[in-house]
């Protein structure tokens, strides 16, 4: 039984540490509008660590940072992650202009 639990551990320890994670690297927060996969808005502050989440800007521009690269949101752009498995990530862009550096 002792060996389960230390296996489940180490597995829950890798997945929670491997997480992939999207976060507002520049910009301003309060001009960017985050929703949750089943459209309810979302903390930006918290990241984003799954797909089906819709980034909103209606700043100057904010940039999101990620292990894949940077995500470059122009004013009045709005994106969709559809895939966060690396190493082949997916974007929907929705609206305006997003670049990834």
């Amino acid at each position: 039984m002792r060996k389960i639990l230390t296996a489940l551990m180490v597995l829950l320890s890798i997945s929670v540490l491997g997480a992939v994670s999207l976060s507002l690297g520049e910009g301003n927060i309060d001009s960017v509008s985050l929703y949750a996969p089943d459209g309810t808005l979302a903390d930006v502050s918290a990241g984003i660590q799954d797909s089906g989440y819709l980034i909103s800007s209606k700043g100057n521009g904010e940039v999101f940072t990620s292990p894949f690269g940077d995500i470059h949101l122009k004013a009045e752009s709005a994106v969709v992650i559809t895939d966060f498995t690396l190493p082949s990530p997916s974007l929907y862009v929705m609206e305006g202009d997003v670049s990834i550096v």
